[in-house]
């Protein structure tokens, strides 16, 4: 490097360094005279052109820095869903706090840890054709085009859900209270819901923790439920891994219906007719296992203690069962045994043997037949 060369390198440095020091020391000045607000227009206009979709942020906004997060605060805010949805807005809320991951933001990927709603209506649907309204392409169907939230808090609230081509529609009522019983956290998150649910009512009720982990697997979320789908009755009190994809589950479980067939639309899996049967044990899910063991109960007139597993992740699911009864009616369990039509009465009243020497004498119709 030629001598003359090191003080036009140095006042070019320290020219860049003055011009940087004056553009920070002129964002500090606007950010004191006039706060976060001008990022409303900006990014309002993003969230058109991203989504094709309405932001509307009425209220002052704050932001405040603490790597890796930053949390940006606004008050009145709402959201628009897409011209088909039923709701017109996909959120409004009179407060927002989201916590932004820096380090995916310099990535050009926007994800929130942590979502604060007070006072918050969120309405989500699905439409027959397949699009979904959170996500937020402009076509809505692009499965990569959402934000990924780790959890949610909400202080009073509705959420909702509608899925058409399931003939489902739910409407939820949630607020965040002091909790009143030993044992539970001050603060409890209760709920209420109602509506239809693959074409059965449903009614529900409980409380959780005051923080949704949707996608938190570092912490098992509380969760105490009470229900009514169709003819199935369900109460179960346990802890959840990652409410989104159910990652661990350890629960007791209660479940009383009219039918084990009532079961399908709830798990998905076929199960034959039975009498009415009530049940109590502990439901865990390891991975692509769910298992619900030590459970007892009855079916019709008998008796029913085991444990029962579901293996899924391959072509079909996998049921394996272990089962154990003290007083067996074959009339209650016949169907799950797989007994054949008549064979139950068949075998309750077999036929005569035929006299020695004499023709065979005719068999007796079974009883009720």
């Amino acid at each position: 490097m030629a001598p003359h060369t090191l003080p036009v390198l140095l006042r070019l440095l320290l020219w860049m360094g003055a011009a940087l020091a004056s553009l920070v020391l002129l964002a500090v000045l606007c950010i004191a005279l006039f706060g976060w607000n001008w990022l409303r227009g900006p990014l309002e206009r993003l969230a058109v052109q991203k989504t094709g979709r309405v932001l509307a942020l009425h209220g002052d906004l704050t932001l405040r820095f603490n790597w890796p997060q930053a949390r940006l605060r606004a008050a009145t805010v709402t959201f628009a869903n897409p011209a088909w949805a039923r709701e017109k807005q996909m959120v409004s809320a009179v407060g927002v706090e989201v916590a932004i991951d820096l380090p995916q933001l310099l990535q050009r990927r926007l994800a929130f840890p942590e979502v604060r709603l007070d006072q918050a209506a969120v309405f989500l649907e699905k439409s027959v054709d397949g699009r979904k309204s959170w996500l937020l392409d402009l076509g809505q169907q692009d499965e990569n085009a959402r934000i990924p939230i780790g959890r949610v808090a909400l202080d009073h609230g509705t959420l909702g859900y509608d899925d058409a081509g399931q003939h489902t529609s739910l409407r939820a009522e949630v607020s965040t209270l002091p909790g009143a019983e030993a044992g539970h956290s001050v603060s409890d998150l209760r709920f209420t819901v109602q509506g239809q649910y693959k074409g059965l009512a449903l009614q529900a009720h409980g409380r959780g923790g005051p923080v949704l982990a949707l996608r938190d697997t570092s912490r098992p979320y509380p969760l105490t439920l009470e229900a009514r789908v169709g003819g199935t009755g369900v109460r179960m009190d346990g802890r959840i891994t990652g409410l989104l994809a159910l990652s661990a589950v350890d629960m007791r479980m209660a479940l009383r219906g009219d039918s084990l067939e009532q079961l399908y639309p709830l798990l998905g899996m076929a199960f034959p007719a039975t009498r009415a049967y009530a049940t109590e044990g502990r439901l865990l899910r390891t991975g692509a296992t769910w298992r619900y063991e030590n459970f007892s109960g009855r079916v019709g007139a008998s008796d029913i203690a085991g444990f029962a597993q579901v293996v899924t992740g391959g072509k079909r699911p996998v049921l394996t069962a272990d089962l154990t009864s003290s007083l067996l009616a074959l009339e209650d369990l016949g169907p799950v045994i797989g007994a054949r039509p008549g064979s139950v009465a068949r075998a309750r009243w077999p036929p005569p043997a035929p006299k020695r020497g004499g023709p065979p004498q005719p068999v007796p119709p079974p009883r009720g037949a």
